[in-house]
């Protein structure tokens, strides 16, 4: 089957990498004129991970850091939330051009 793909971000990207493993022609198209990388990275949850393994993407936790929990900060350092991620079943990975640690 010929299958078009409007958008080459990661899940455009991802559907078609799926797609041509299952024997199908894919083309994808993208409005912006090159690929890039802006410096944002991804949390990967356990059923992501799961998934990207399936589309014979592997090695996801090789490419970032297990988390242990998650933060959000106001721009002066202010906590607005916190969650420990020790109940979640399977790993998080965060994936990132850089990762950084916590200066806690």
């Amino acid at each position: 089957m010929r299958v078009l793909v409007v958008g080459a971000g990661i899940g455009g990207l991802a559907v078609a990498n799926g797609l041509i493993g299952a024997g199908h022609r894919v083309a994808i198209f993208e409005h912006a004129d090159a690929l890039r990388t802006t410096g944002a990275g991804i949390t990967v949850w356990s059923n992501g991970t799961a998934a990207l393994r399936e589309l014979g993407i592997a090695g996801v936790e090789d490419s970032g850091r297990v988390l242990h929990s998650l933060r959000s900060l106001t721009r002066s350092g202010r906590t607005l939330w916190e969650a420990d991620l020790g109940a979640v079943t399977g790993e998080v990975t965060a994936v990132n051009q850089a990762v950084v640690d916590d200066p806690a």
